[in-house]
């Protein structure tokens, strides 16, 4: 998939947006369950490089709040519980475990569109 339309832009209030790389590549991750928002992408990529090595997460976050996840891969058993996070409605994002994030300053690795 090179483009994905988002639940709405910055805020709740505003349309949706849509994410593409600028190179028209495929995006770097998949959508597993939900349909996140500008802001979740941008938190979810944001705490990419802190979560990329962690394992086992699934059963610690069933009670934590937060309004999505981002890894390189889930068991089925993490998937199920993740799933029943906000009435079914959690974010849950795969991506590509190589996938690097450009350096400070570079121009994003996603746009969006209002």
């Amino acid at each position: 998939m090179n483009e994905l339309e988002l639940k709405y832009g910055c805020n709740p209030n505003q349309k949706p947006a849509r994410v593409f790389m600028k190179n028209g590549a495929a995006l770097p991750f998949t959508v597993l369950n939900g349909k996140p928002g500008y802001i979740n992408l941008l938190d979810a990529f944001n705490s990419w490089q802190l979560v990329r090595e962690l394992t086992a997460t699934a059963e610690y976050l069933k009670t934590e709040v937060s309004d999505g996840i981002i890894a390189p891969a889930y068991s089925d058993e993490a998937l199920a519980i993740l799933k029943t996070k906000k009435g079914g409605k959690y974010n849950i994002v795969q991506t590509d475990p190589a996938y690097t994030p450009r350096a400070a300053g570079a121009e994003g690795c996603f746009r969006h569109h209002l």
